[in-house]
């Protein structure tokens, strides 16, 4: 009988304690016919964490992640400035005086809501408001959520000058 596990799906770990560069196409165990699935992230904090019993069959088959994380002091070469990729991708310049779509206002909402414990003032915020604003606000709320300038000062002077 012919088993199939749906659709691929691609996975990408991102750690300072993986090898730069590491590419991974197949599980090393725990079975010879293991693959890498959906379960295999339950069943790698399963390894990683000591946990003593498998939740279904099928993440005890699973391939596992934990191999990869094979470094013993962690990476020191994280990017400290967040590019915008909207600079790159873009041909036409935006409008900024448009009313916000409701999926823009959801990332506004998300935004204020790193720093903002009261959801209905979160919500609040999100309300009402054209790009222009939307951008300063986001940018403003990452900014405070990791304490420090996420984004080139050249890049928030614009911004700030919308």
């Amino acid at each position: 009988m012919l088993c199939s596990l749906g659709v691929r799906v691609p996975a990408i770990v991102v750690s300072p304690w993986v090898s730069k560069g590491l590419v991974v196409h197949r599980p090393d165990g725990p079975t010879p016919t293991s693959e890498y699935e959906h379960s295999s992230v339950h069943a790698t904090l399963k390894n990683i964490f000591g946990l003593e019993n498998f939740l279904t069959r099928r993440d005890e088959w699973a391939g596992t992640f934990d191999h990869i994380f094979n470094l013993t002091e962690p990476r020191t070469d994280c990017p400290m400035m967040l590019p915008d990729p909207l600079t790159s991708f873009r041909h036409f310049e935006p409008d900024l005086d448009r009313p916000l779509t409701e999926l823009q206002e959801e990332f506004v909402l998300l935004a204020v809501s790193l720093n903002e414990p009261d959801v209905e003032k979160a919500i609040a915020a999100s309300k009402g408001l054209v790009v222009r604003q939307a951008t300063k606000i986001i940018r403003r709320e990452i900014n405070r959520f990791f304490g420090r300038q996420m984004y080139p000062d050249a890049e928030m002077e614009y911004y700030e000058s919308l």
